[in-house]
């Protein structure tokens, strides 16, 4: 009985042995060396050939309408602006980064950032970044499933510099010259979205989308419509 439990666990052993010199790993090493597919990165790329940002038209009229009553509400004198349509948040739907200029909105820091996302009452403001000033731009990056935004800031004294700001879940940052800049020499993923020009140098074009003209649907006495129910945030 002992020699044919001997015999056994030889053969067990031997087979064992077989199997490890011809199976996983000599099938793994001939596939690699025959060229065969690379491991699959689940890590999503964003490099320079991948990442694009495409603008996305707005309501022109919904948004002047909410520029109107986010002014308004901020008890600010009419000026012009710029805007642009972007996803930021990858639902589908076109965000509005309004770009305010004007004393009411501008410092020698840069100007106001107002963002608006579109809702069952049209445009409200989701977010307003002051002293910011353009190329606005776009990055590859993302915070809490929102785009992060490269945007500089400073001046009248301190060093202009270029920050990220990035979405807590509530809202990008108040004000731009609180954030600490990107180091210089790390490289920016990114892509301008709205340029450098002053707002003066806008094609006389661009004026009917300024909240200066009175909205589509004002009451009888050309006053503007009060903000809707969901009310403007600070």
């Amino acid at each position: 009985m002992k020699n044919i439990a001997l015999a056994l666990s030889l053969g067990s052993f031997l087979v064992a042995c077989g199997n490890g010199s011809n199976g996983g790993m000599q099938t793994s090493t001939s596939g690699l060396s025959q060229g065969g597919p690379a491991p699959v990165s689940l890590v999503k790329s964003f490099g320079r050939q991948n990442f694009a940002v495409q603008k996305v038209a707005l309501n022109g009229g919904a948004v002047a309408k909410a520029v109107e009553r986010y002014r308004i509400n901020k008890r600010a004198e009419p000026g012009p602006y710029k805007k642009v349509g972007v996803d930021l948040n990858g639902d589908g739907q076109a965000e509005a980064l309004v770009y305010l200029t004007g004393e009411a909105w501008c410092a020698k820091t840069g100007c106001t950032l107002a963002i608006f996302r579109n809702g069952q009452f049209g445009y409200r403001p989701v977010a307003t970044v002051r002293r910011v000033k353009l190329p606005l731009r776009i990055g590859s990056s993302e915070s809490q499933g929102w785009r992060d935004l490269i945007v500089d800031t400073g001046g009248a004294g301190m060093p202009v510099q270029t920050v990220a700001l990035k979405f807590s879940g509530r809202g990008y940052p108040g004000n731009a010259t609180t954030i600490a800049p990107i180091p210089t020499g790390v490289p920016i993923e990114s892509v301008v979205i709205l340029d450098a020009p002053p707002i003066s140098a806008m094609p006389p074009a661009d004026a009917g989308q300024s909240p200066v003209e009175p909205a589509p649907h004002s009451g009888a006495q050309g006053m503007a419509q009060p903000a809707d129910p969901v009310g403007l945030q600070p």
